[in-house]
């Protein structure tokens, strides 16, 4: 795919029909590799499965930053990663188009509930012209294409976490598994208390197959039968991946 492809390809996608959604809170902030970079709660205007159009009067960004996302319906929590896809100055705000890079699985999932509840959907906003009048071509490359992950209950499979810490061994809590893919897992447990985006240890266990690795929750949810978290992995065995696909296939 040549350059004017990968333009023509953003400006499609900003084109689409989206839908309002005034329950859905979110707050934006810069990728960065400073520790403690705070979140900008921001009003969103219109959302579809490809992006997010939001709107901030303190939020300062450039086309092409990398963001994190944290999106907030009906006491679940969303972490998501994207990229900006069009800047467009008001007055007094400013108005930003969100390309999804990586999406939770669980996200995924309520907004294809979300988008089939509002059939009819919305133009989208419009974005800026460059002076002659064309829109501005973000150029999408390796790494800022849009992942979708599909996932499966798999029985059988026993799941433990454990907070991330620097001593040699980690308190392990069993969980109940909801489902598992080759980039997450769902889980609930009742005795394990962890924020958005922070770090834990997983381990699983199948028959004789024994593993263990570093996860990102992107997901959280209180219910009634405890906490429910969503996690991407961070690091995947290759013989996990293995094993994963030969029980998700069954």
């Amino acid at each position: 795919m040549n350059s004017e492809e990968l333009e023509n390809n953003s400006r499609n996608r900003r084109q689409e029909f989206r839908t309002k959604i005034p329950e859905l809170e979110a707050a934006v902030r810069k990728q960065s590799l400073l520790p403690g970079k705070n979140f900008t709660v921001c009003q969103t205007v219109d959302i579809d499965r490809g992006g997010i159009a939001v709107i901030s009067s303190t939020l300062t960004l450039q086309i092409g930053d990398k963001v994190t996302l944290r999106l907030h319906y009906d006491e679940r929590q969303y972490i998501i990663n994207g990229i900006i896809s069009y800047h467009h100055p008001h007055d007094t705000v400013n108005q930003y188009g969100i390309i999804f890079i990586h999406v939770p699985y669980e996200f995924d999932t309520l907004l294809d509930t979300l988008l089939e509840d509002n059939e009819q959907g919305v133009a989208p906003a419009i974005p800026p012209s460059n002076g002659n009048n064309k829109m501005p071509g973000l150029k999408l490359v390796k790494g800022t294409q849009r992942r979708i992950e599909t996932r499966s209950y798999v029985p059988d499979l026993a799941i433990r976490v454990a907070r991330k810490t620097h001593l040699n061994k980690s308190a392990f809590v069993s969980c109940n598994l909801i489902d598992i893919g080759r980039g997450g897992a769902g889980f609930i447990t009742d005795s394990f208390d962890q924020p958005l985006a922070s770090r834990i240890e997983l381990e699983l266990r199948y028959q004789h197959h024994h593993y263990q690795l570093s996860s990102l929750v992107s997901f959280y949810q209180p219910s009634t039968k405890g906490y429910r978290y969503g996690v991407e992995f961070l690091s995947v065995p290759p013989k996990l991946t293995r094993l994963i696909d030969e029980l998700l296939c069954k």
